[in-house]
C-alpha cells in the first residue's frame, strides 16, 4: 500500500429498465479462434492499454469496475459516434443524471475488435488529474471485456485476450474462484474477514488494496486519519479513512496471505483491487465463470508503508499536498489536509516541478524516501514555511 490518496473508479448503471441490460449486453466479437497478447503501462496501480477507434490511436485505462465503457467528451469531436438515450452514471454512493450514452462501431485492442460496444461520454479530467500526468482518454468497462477471456500478467506487464479459454496458461497450484457473474453488470467476490463476510467488486479500477464501507469493522480498526479519503468518477471527497490490519482473508474458501491494511470508509462501497491482484496472475473466464489466481514466482507480500501523514499530487497544477493526517497524532492540531508540500527530506519538489519531475515522483524519488523512519517535510501555511517530522506508522 502507497502512502498516497487511493483512488477507486467503480461505475454502475441504475437498473431501473431493461435498456440499460440491453447496453450492457450488446456488442460482439467477429474474430474467432483469437488469441492476442498485448503489453500494457501499469502505473501508481492501475492499468493502462492502447485502443485504436476508427484508425486513431487512445489511451484507455482497464477497469473490470466499470458496468459501461468511458470516453472522455475531449475525444468526441474526433469520432463518429451513434447517439442513444441518455442514463445515469453511480457508483452507489453518488450518481450523476443525464449522461450521454453512444454506440461506437467497433474499438480495437490488439487486432481485435470489438463491435457496437455502447459507452458513456464523461469529463474523464475530473479524476483523471489526480492518476497521472499523461491524458486518458478513456475507460474500458466489463461490457466489453465479457465479449472475449482475458488474463492479465502483472509480472510481464501483459494481457492475454482469446475467445478460446484453452490457450491461456495456467499452472495446477491456481485458485479457481467462481465468480456468479451473470450477464452483464460487476462481479463482486465474498470476502470473509475476520468472520465477517462482505461482496467486495472484482475492481482493476481501484488502485489500493482493499477498501469498505462496513461500519461495524471499525471498532477493529488499528488507527484513523482525516482528510481527504480518496476519488471516485466525481472528483476528490473528505472524510475518515480508518485502517485494519489484514493477515489474510478467504475468498470462497480459498485462504490468501495479505499483509496489509483494509480501509474502512464509512459510506463507501466494498472493492478489492490491483494492489492485490499484482501478486497474481489474474485469468477471467467468462466463458465458464471463473476468476483464476496464480501466484506470481516473483511477488513479494511486503509489510504496507504508512506514514502518519498520507500525500497526494494534482497532476493538473503540478504540486504535492498533504492529504489526510492520522488521528491522535501531534501533528493534528499544527497541520491540516490540502497544504503544499515544498520538501520531502533532500528532494526539493518546488524545483522538481519547475522541471516537469512531479510525473515520475512516486516511480523514482518516493522509493527511496519510503525507506526513511522519519520524513522532513517543508510545507506552506498561510503564506509561511514550517517544518515538520512525519514519523512511520509501525505494523
Amino acid at each position: 500500500m502507497k502512502n498516497i490518496l487511493l483512488i477507486a473508479i467503480v461505475i454502475q448503471l441504475l437498473m431501473n429498465s431493461c435498456i440499460n441490460y440491453q447496453y450492457m449486453k450488446q456488442g460482439f466479437v467477429s474474430d474467432e479462434n483469437f488469441y492476442v497478447e498485448i503489453p500494457f503501462t501499469y502505473e501508481k496501480g492501475f492499468i493502462f492499454i492502447p485502443v485504436q477507434i476508427q484508425g486513431k490511436s487512445y489511451n484507455f485505462l482497464l477497469d473490470t469496475g466499470a458496468e459501461l465503457t468511458l470516453i472522455d467528451q475531449a475525444i468526441v469531436s474526433e469520432l463518429s459516434l451513434k447517439t442513444l438515450k441518455k442514463g445515469v452514471l453511480s457508483n452507489a454512493k453518488s450518481s450523476s443524471k443525464g449522461n450521454e450514452r453512444v454506440e461506437i462501431d467497433k474499438i480495437d485492442i490488439g487486432g481485435i475488435e470489438f463491435h457496437s460496444p455502447v459507452s458513456f461520454i464523461w469529463d474523464i479530467s475530473k479524476f483523471a488529474k489526480y492518476i497521472r500526468c499523461e491524458k486518458i482518454d478513456g475507460i474500458i468497462g466489463n461490457n466489453l471485456m465479457r465479449k472475449a477471456n482475458w488474463q492479465i500478467d502483472y509480472q510481464n506487464l501483459v494481457i492475454r485476450i482469446t475467445d478460446n479459454i484453452e490457450k491461456m496458461s495456467v499452472s495446477n497450484d491456481a485458485k479457481r474462484v467462481k465468480m456468479n457473474a451473470g450477464d452483464v453488470g460487476n462481479v463482486y467476490l465474498e470476502l470473509d474477514i475476520d468472520g465477517k463476510k462482505i461482496p467486495f467488486t472484482f475492481d482493476t479500477g481501484f488502485n489500493g488494496f482493499a477498501q469498505t464501507g462496513h461500519k461495524a469493522l471499525i471498532k477493529k480498526a488499528a488507527f484513523t486519519k482525516v482528510g481527504l479519503k480518496g476519488v471516485n468518477f466525481l472528483g476528490s471527497r473528505e472524510g475518515e479513512t480508518h485502517f485494519l490490519k489484514l493477515q489474510n482473508f478467504k475468498i470462497n474458501d480459498y485462504s490468501f496471505p495479505s499483509p496489509s491494511y483494509l480501509l474502512i470508509k464509512p459510506n463507501n462501497s466494498s472493492v478489492l483491487g490491483n494492489e492485490f491482484y499484482k501478486n497474481y496472475t489474474i485469468t477471467i473466464d467468462w466463458s465458464n465463470d471463473y476468476l483464476i489466481f496464480d501466484k506470481n514466482k516473483d511477488s513479494a507480500l511486503n509489510e504496507p508503508v504508512v506514514y502518519e501523514v498520507s500525500l497526494f499530487t494534482d497532476y493538473e497544477k503540478g504540486i504535492i499536498i498533504i492529504s489526510s493526517i492520522q488521528e491522535g497524532s501531534s501533528l493534528i492540531d499544527k497541520i491540516k489536509p490540502q497544504l503544499r508540500v515544498l520538501k520531502i527530506n533532500n528532494v526539493d519538489l518546488v524545483e522538481l516541478e519547475r522541471k516537469g519531475g512531479i510525473c515520475t515522483f512516486w516511480s523514482k524519488e518516493w522509493k527511496n524516501i519510503k525507506t526513511s523512519e522519519i520524513l522532513n517535510i517543508t510545507i506552506e501555511q498561510d503564506g509561511i514555511q514550517q517544518e515538520i517530522e512525519v514519523k512511520k506508522i509501525k505494523n
